[in-house]
């Protein structure tokens, strides 16, 4: 069986978002232990019809960027860092498609999630023989729970799938790492097999990570929150919309 190429990388924010793919074909069950039912279905093929895409992507609020008087606002260096609270990853397919029923990435990424609910609870009390009978009643109390929920959830179809990658919670930004997480397996049609990969993020949804330096003695709360919201909209968003922060092209004849 034939080896295949290694794909291109461009992470142009490292430091806020960075992104590998990983190809490989799919193999035999060698093993005893058993698999997800998808899984087995496709792990038998051995005439390189299809190849397994696995995600490497970290994410991060460690991006630093220079900045119009940023010395004289206070930031050191006169840089701020950021991180994004929500991003997508778009796959562009040519001459292949990414079977529906293997997309297995959306329960992996998950965070726990302290959420705070109200629950009746119900009281009573008697009263003596000369006051009469019992009372009832339910009053309310907070009790707090964690929960698991996806920070990922999948978009598109078999021929451009995506995924969305959003902050949880009270989670500013993005913030973890995904490591050869499987994505899904690529039937091929034809050759060549391309992949595009692109992981794309809009300047609102930019956080400034470094925003407390600002809250000097001069500078109020409110007034270092509209400077960074301008900093973010008016300075960052077009270096960050003007192209992906990743990307990845793989092809195979």
């Amino acid at each position: 069986m034939s080896s295949l190429p290694e794909p291109v990388i461009n992470n142009r924010f490292s430091n806020c978002v960075a992104m590998k793919l990983h190809f490989d074909w799919v193999q035999a069950n060698t093993t005893n232990q058993p698999l997800p039912s998808f899984i087995a279905a496709h792990s038998q093929s051995v005439d390189e019809t299809e190849i397994e895409v696995s995600l490497t992507i970290n994410f991060s609020g460690e991006q630093a960027m220079k900045v119009p008087a940023g010395e004289r606002l206070g930031f050191p260096n006169g840089e701020v860092t950021f991180g994004i609270k929500r991003g997508r990853l778009q796959l562009d397919l040519e001459a292949c498609k990414m079977l529906l029923e293997t997309i297995n990435l959306s329960p992996n990424f998950r965070v726990s999630i302290e959420m705070e609910h109200q629950v009746e609870k119900e009281f009573g009390a008697s009263l003596g023989a000369n006051g009469g009978g019992n009372i009832q009643g339910k009053n309310k109390a907070a009790q707090k729970m964690t929960i698991e929920t996806a920070q990922v959830k999948l978009t598109g179809s078999e021929e451009n799938p995506g995924w969305i990658f959003q902050a949880q919670g009270n989670q500013p930004i993005l913030e973890g790492i995904l490591s050869q997480a499987l994505l899904g397996i690529l039937q091929r049609s034809s050759s060549p097999c391309k992949v595009e990969a692109a992981f794309v993020v809009r300047g609102e949804d930019i956080h400034i990570t470094w925003g407390n330096v600002l809250l000097t003695k001069n500078i109020h709360r409110n007034k270092s929150a509209v400077i960074e919201r301008a900093l973010a909209l008016g300075y960052i968003k077009p270096k960050i919309e003007s192209e992906p922060l990743s990307k990845v092209s793989w092809n195979y004849a």
